[in-house]
């Protein structure tokens, strides 16, 4: 009779111990779902031409990144131009200034 209720002791306990150890480890061995990562956006346009906002001109296709009022470029003949307007894949930039790009040369790296 006492070894019996010893059995049942036992038993009682090492489920006990088994529920618990379930509970405790379950989150290790399968942890919370995780939500799908959101989708990179997209560019609106694969490329954007930016014109010159008094002569029509083409100054420059950009092909990286997305065109912004306020961007400024430098163009081949070391003129520097402001994005004033976006209109879909088509930029206009205004003239600002002549830049002398060797004075940028000579300065060591920082």
């Amino acid at each position: 009779m006492v070894r019996s209720r010893r059995w049942i002791w036992i038993l009682f306990f090492g489920i006990a111990a088994s529920i618990v150890g379930f509970f405790l480890l379950y989150p290790y061995f399968n942890p919370a779902p995780q939500s799908k990562p959101e989708p990179l956006p997209e560019k609106p346009y694969e490329y954007y031409i930016i014109h010159d906002e008094a002569t029509g001109e083409i100054l420059m296709y950009v092909t990286t990144v997305q065109v912004n009022v306020g961007d400024e470029l430098i163009t081949e003949k070391n003129e520097k131009y402001v994005v004033v307007e976006v209109v879909e894949n088509k930029a206009y930039a205004r003239f600002s200034q002549k830049e002398d790009v060797k004075k940028y040369l000579d300065q060591p790296n920082r």
